[in-house]
């Protein structure tokens, strides 16, 4: 049978127990010189804007038989 559910925060509680008994002295003083304050809020990029294609409206006129006969602009 399935072993029980065990609850994940204490078992990462323990492991970082354990990891902080065991790392240098020095460890904390290096976590904390990592740590970066809020970075600077970056300016938006300006972007062109878009053309609108060129279009160009033809009327065409078929036979019967599917054949174009003529196009106007």
């Amino acid at each position: 049978m399935a072993s029980p559910i065990r609850n994940r925060r204490e078992l990462r509680q323990q492991v970082e127990q354990a990891a902080d008994s065991q790392s240098p002295p020095g460890a904390a003083s290096r976590k904390a010189a990592k740590a970066k304050g809020p970075a600077a809020p970056r300016p938006k990029k300006v972007s062109r804007k878009k053309e609108r294609p060129r279009l160009c409206a033809r009327w065409g006129v078929f036979d019967g038989g599917m054949k174009q006969v003529a196009i106007f602009d």
